[in-house]
């Protein structure tokens, strides 16, 4: 079974824009495939709440014009903000997000998370790797290459 959920994780903005590109080209192509990118830069707990909110909605709502939808949260940053991710309302927040994601999505929905901020000592992040090894979650650590 094809995984329709995809984490990518670089600390290069540009490295990972390129690779995010790529990945969306590849799944939208040749369809009619919805789009839907939800900005994931927050700086506040506010900010991360509805960004986390609209995803979550967009992931579970339908297309009435297309079959199949795509929803990017891009620069989630708030996945390795200490400020953000201590909140109880956003950790109950990710762990009902967890849940939906834990279980197989429509038909037709593919998923993609982006950010240059992943700590892997958050529960959220801790779950997204489990669930990478239950297959149910690519997540790609893009490796930053050495300058000089």
């Amino acid at each position: 079974m094809a995984s329709h959920i995809h984490v990518l994780f670089c600390e290069d903005d540009y490295i990972l824009a390129g690779k995010a590109d790529a990945l969306i080209a590849q799944l939208s192509q040749g369809g009619a495939m919805s789009t839907e990118i939800i900005d994931g830069a927050t700086d506040t707990i506010d900010t991360t709440i509805d960004a986390i909110g609209q995803f979550f909605s967009a992931a579970r709502q339908f297309d009435l014009f297309a079959s199949e939808k795509l929803v990017w949260l891009k620069n989630a940053s708030f996945l390795g903000s200490d400020r953000t991710m201590g909140s109880e309302s956003v950790k109950e927040l990710l762990a009902q997000l967890i849940e939906f994601l834990s279980n197989d999505l429509p038909d037709g929905v593919e998923l993609v998370i982006t950010t240059t901020e992943f700590n892997k000592k958050y529960s959220f992040c801790k779950q997204l790797i489990s669930l990478q090894k239950e297959g149910k979650v690519v997540f790609e650590e893009i490796p930053v290459g050495k300058k000089g």
